[in-house]
């Protein structure tokens, strides 16, 4: 059963339960934050869903953040921004650190810096999906960031997830080489 949903232009969260939790599910609210073009457009930003589940305040925080290699300082910012931005009309968690677990996903177009496209693709290709972390944007930025450190990454066993070929699972093979915002 739908428990509510929110929108924002190209960004929405859904939240679904089993029948049985819903009598457990209370206080639900809903809001966004507009990043884009200034924070006027909403084709980047967040948006977020907070509620009691059996008496735990959680909050689900979709986001879609600025894109291209040169714009890590730019996500971090809209990041906090967001953090800051995002209000809820409860006295105890009116902010979404104050909830006990906050779940943050969607695109935040964090890229993988410095290694050549050779690299990335053999290390890849070979599973060594190891070798490149210490070159990913997101935790060289949370060692600089105090604000990032309070979130807890779970294990980044898949492939780096970027642009592929039209209808394939191939990276794109296009002139402009752009996947991973290497050429």
């Amino acid at each position: 059963m739908q428990v509510t949903s929110v929108r924002m232009q190209g960004l929405l969260l859904l939240v679904f339960a089993k029948m049985m939790h819903l009598p457990f599910i209370r206080n639900s609210q809903t809001t966004y934050t507009r990043t884009g073009i200034f924070g006027y457009w909403g084709n980047k930003g967040a948006v977020s869903v907070r509620f009691s589940f059996y008496g735990h305040m959680v909050c689900f925080l979709n986001c879609h953040l600025a894109a291209h290699m040169h714009n890590a300082l730019q996500r971090v910012d809209e990041f906090e921004h967001i953090l800051e931005t995002q209000d809820f009309d409860i006295f105890d968690t009116p902010h979404v650190l104050d909830h006990k677990v906050v779940f943050w996903f969607g695109d935040l177009n964090f890229r993988i810096e410095d290694h050549g496209l050779h690299f990335v693709r053999s290390s890849i290709n070979g599973g060594r999906l190891n070798l490149l972390w210490s070159k990913d944007q997101l935790i060289m930025m949370k060692k600089k960031e105090p604000f990032l450190q309070e979130f807890e990454e779970g294990p980044l066993n898949f492939k780096p997830t970027y642009k592929f070929d039209h209808k394939a699972d191939t990276y794109d093979t296009s002139s402009s080489k752009t996947w991973l915002g290497l050429k």
